[in-house]
């Protein structure tokens, strides 16, 4: 038989011009292990583009298509199968990825996704590699014939049976590769090296699948012992990536639980002697260890700033933590952990998600209170049921879910030869526990958190109300009151988010497309004016609002103020007018065309600088203070970079896209006395 010839995505929407794209390591490490069994026998291109992988089709008709399929690329994958199959109809197409694991890979779910994606004809469960190694071989066996292929048991796949015999095949699930050193490495070969030239992030693997059995996650459900890659490798990846990575300051992780191994300290160093030898990476972003803090103490110390630590705890409350698998730090633990990494000017961040079963406003609510008196960074998520996972399975919908809808996924969206293509999620609107008012109510809160606690914008404004005995959290649910009673300025602003609120709660997926195929809605999306609501409406504040919001915020400090007892008003609003103007200066002001102003000078009349470096503890002095506001090198130089990289016709757009992929603190000036 003729070389084969085979190409493997891993998509995105492009036709935004602009998002969060990563190198497609996933389907490149599928094709390096098949030109490792293969050898000359098979040809093997990657892509990124849909456009571009179309086009090599035109030119040359492959023989086999592999597409990752994740949820925010499955309708993607299916027009470019369509089309696929529209220029090369004896094309084999085939899907990989998450949306298939042991849990669901059964003749029934089969059935139910190739009746939508039937121009896929077949599917590898879990890690790719041997499933789709099996497939070639058998594609080699067959000659090519589809009939054929469709008519065999192939292990590790889904075939779709469904057009000639109205069956879909399930074969056994193909042993997971457990000797991870038999996948050559996709960098050092030259395999990625395309895609240095372009708007891609670095992703690099060091050990895979998970132990922990949380119900909400995909992540190792086929395979629960860690297997390594040979730290050698690691370490010359990591060494290739940054000597040619030359678009980005950001390097990503697809570990599910980095830090677990005592050579990740090692990797952690080496990744540090690349920031200092070759100015990347700039920011490092990680999926964490759950466990052994005195390891991920010196993890943290080798990253030397680079990454935060993340203890994704996803609930505070026990009941829901066994209901739904999951294994945190002990409280003890973390707060020990916490108080560790302050010790040493490093700082920790959480995740929580509401809508997991068993959880209450109360307790959800209690979570954030928790990690707020830490002074944690905080982000709120919905519930989104993932494909293969324990929780979307019909006895857990019917037990713990009573409604769920569909929302679009941010820059997931496109027309491809004339086609709109939307992709979306399904998120929980109401539990068994919780109603869906309660539950939807903390959209806004959640935003709010966000936008003035963990990204900073208004931090010292909240900490301020310590000293009159009122509790961050208890500010901003006041300040979501009364923007939802405001009828100026910033009650416009917040009937437009309850509005962008509404267009996330579509009860299928097909009533989402009819409503954003609509021209009006298209060209909403086109612009860059739809998005992610919390840094949509972060940079519509920021940009367009700010000194109403600023204004909105001292007479909600007035109305907090005037309902304590015993305090010195006058005082603590004088307070509070000189936090929201230093708040205000401390924006990095980063103009169209990049320019950026790196020092200046300002007098202030409080002692905001000892006041934050006693963590808040200290009184706030007043006096005649001169501060000097800097950006360090390597800050502007991040920075500058990510501009470059997320570059749009939208400054909303460009300012949204870098804050999700930086670290709070790289927005603000640096602040010492002058």
């Amino acid at each position: 038989m003729k070389k084969i010839i085979i190409y493997l995505g891993s998509l995105e929407h492009t036709w935004g011009k602009i998002g969060t794209w990563v190198f497609p390591l996933s389907v490149a490490t599928v094709g390096s292990y098949a030109k490792s069994i293969y050898g000359e026998a098979v040809e093997i291109h990657l892509f990124k583009k849909p456009a571009a992988l179309l086009a090599a089709c035109r030119k040359r008709a492959p023989h086999i298509v592999g597409l990752s399929y994740y949820c925010w690329v499955k309708r993607l994958n299916t027009r470019v199968f369509d089309l696929i199959k529209t220029i090369s109809p004896s094309t084999l197409t085939v899907g990989g990825g998450p949306e298939f694991t042991v849990l669901n890979a059964t003749e029934e779910l089969g059935r139910r996704f190739f009746q939508i994606h039937g121009s896929c004809d077949a599917f590898v469960i879990d890690s790719g590699e041997l499933g789709f190694s099996n497939l070639i071989s058998t594609y080699m066996d067959t000659g090519g014939d589809l009939h054929q292929i469709r008519s065999r048991m192939i292990d590790g796949c889904l075939v779709n049976d469904i057009a000639e015999n109205d069956h879909t095949r399930v074969a056994p699930p193909a042993p997971s590769i457990k000797a991870l050193g038999d996948i050559p490495s996709p960098y050092l070969s030259g395999m990625l090296d395309a895609f240095f030239e372009g708007p891609y992030i670095p992703i690099i693997e060091t050990n895979r699948s998970c132990p922990y059995e949380c119900t909400f996650c995909a992540w190792g459900k086929s395979e629960k012992k860690i297997y390594r890659y040979d730290t050698q490798r690691i370490l010359a990846e990591v060494e290739y990536i940054a000597k040619r990575t030359k678009h980005t300051k950001v390097l990503e992780f697809a570990d599910a639980n980095f830090g677990i191994f005592k050579r990740d300290i090692e990797i952690a160093h080496k990744i540090s002697e690349c920031s200092k030898s070759y100015g990347y990476p700039g920011y490092v972003d990680v999926s964490w260890n759950k466990s052994r803090t005195d390891l991920l103490l010196q993890v943290m110390e080798e990253f030397n700033g680079l990454t935060k630590y993340c203890a994704a705890t996803q609930s505070t409350n026990p009941d829901v933590l066994k209901e739904v698998k999951r294994r945190n730090l002990k409280q003890t633990d973390l707060l020990k952990f916490d108080q560790d990494l302050k010790a040493r000017d490093m700082q920790m961040s959480t995740e929580l998600i509401l809508g997991l079963p068993l959880e209450t406003r109360e307790s959800h609510l209690e979570a954030n209170r928790y990690f707020m008196d830490l002074g944690t960074e905080i982000f709120n998520y919905n519930l989104h049921l993932l494909p293969g996972t324990d929780l979307n399975n019909p006895e857990a919908r019917k037990k713990y879910f009573r409604k769920t809808a569909w929302r679009l996924f941010d820059m997931s969206f496109g027309i491809y030869e004339g086609e709109p293509v939307f992709d979306a999620e399904e998120h929980v609107l109401e539990t068994s526990t919780m109603s869906m008012e309660a539950l939807r109510s903390f959209r806004l809160i959640h935003f709010l958190i966000q936008f003035m606690w963990s990204r900073k914008w208004y931090y010292d404004y909240l900490q301020i109300f310590r000293s009159i005995q009122v509790h961050p959290m208890d500010v901003i649910l006041q300040v979501a009151d009364r923007l939802k009673e405001n009828e100026g300025e910033m009650g416009t602003v917040y009937q437009e988010f309850a509005s962008d609120h509404d267009l996330e709660l579509f009860d299928s997926y097909e009533s989402l497309y009819e409503y954003w195929r609509q021209a009006e809605n298209m060209k909403r999306l086109e612009s860059g004016e739809y998005g992610k609501l919390n840094y949509l409406f972060t940079y519509r504040i920021l940009l367009e609002h700010a000194e109403a919001f600023t204004g909105f915020l001292y007479e909600t400090a007035e109305a907090i103020a005037a309902r304590q007892a015993g305090i010195d008003s006058s005082l603590f609003l004088d307070q509070v007018s000189t936090i929201l103007d230093f708040t205000a200066s401390l924006r990095i002001d980063l103009q169209h065309d990049g320019a950026l102003t790196n020092s200046w000078r300002r007098t202030l009349s409080y002692d905001l600088l000892s006041w934050r470096n006693s963590d808040y503890n200290e009184t706030l002095n007043k006096g005649s203070f001169e501060l000097e506001y800097f950006l360090p090198e390597n800050q502007s130089e991040l920075l500058l970079k990510m501009f470059g990289q997320y570059q749009s016709h939208s400054r909303n757009l460009t300012l949204r896209k870098m804050t999700e992929q930086i670290a709070p603190e790289n927005m603000f000036y640096q602040v010492r006395m002058a």
